[in-house]
């Protein structure tokens, strides 16, 4: 059921209670992050997530809880390009998301407390003459099917620009 008819959820179910969340998208970007962290183990993320979705600390760590606070989170936010690699990251991209919010929508997201699943609806539908979503095309692009070797080359160096690193997704690689 899509947001549109049923309002946005504002709340987890789990271990037959229902526990409510923030759903600011500040918090939710900290926990979509938090989920990609390898080096930490998923009993530990659970917790943490948990936690910054204001779910209280008497709250059964268990399976049941994960699965709720994944499918909150997996509302559009982990997008991946072919081969799993990420189309964006939230620390590279944000300047671009910022401006993008501003100019498109005249939203300041410095000053909105705005919930989860409407951020997300509003980030897929940037136009695609936004900064965020050149970064995207770029990097989702297949420039070996550009046959003018020189478009072919700009384009390798503008992706090159904007990749991002599997060992630090926070930077966008420098060329």
């Amino acid at each position: 059921m899509h947001f549109l008819t049923n309002g946005l959820p504002a709340e987890i179910t789990a271990g037959g209670k229902t526990y409510p969340v923030c759903c600011d998208f500040r918090r939710w970007i900290l926990i979509t992050k938090l989920f990609g962290e390898e080096c930490l183990p998923a009993d530990r993320k659970l917790h943490l997530a948990a936690r910054i979705a204001g779910i209280p600390d008497t709250a059964e760590q268990n399976g049941e809880l994960a699965e709720g606070i994944i499918s909150f989170a997996s509302c559009g936010s982990v997008s991946r390009g072919e081969g799993g690699d990420p189309v964006f990251d939230f620390d590279a991209d944000g300047d671009a998301i910022f401006a993008g919010f501003l100019q498109t929508y005249g939203i300041d997201l410095t000053q909105s407390s705005m919930h989860w699943w409407k951020f997300n609806a509003l980030l897929k539908q940037l136009p695609p003459e936004t900064e965020f979503m050149r970064r995207v095309e770029l990097r989702t692009m297949d420039v070996s099917r550009i046959e003018d070797d020189g478009m072919r080359k700009k384009l390798r160096r503008l992706k090159a620009r904007v990749r991002l690193t599997r060992n630090n997704s926070n930077q966008q690689k420098e060329e």
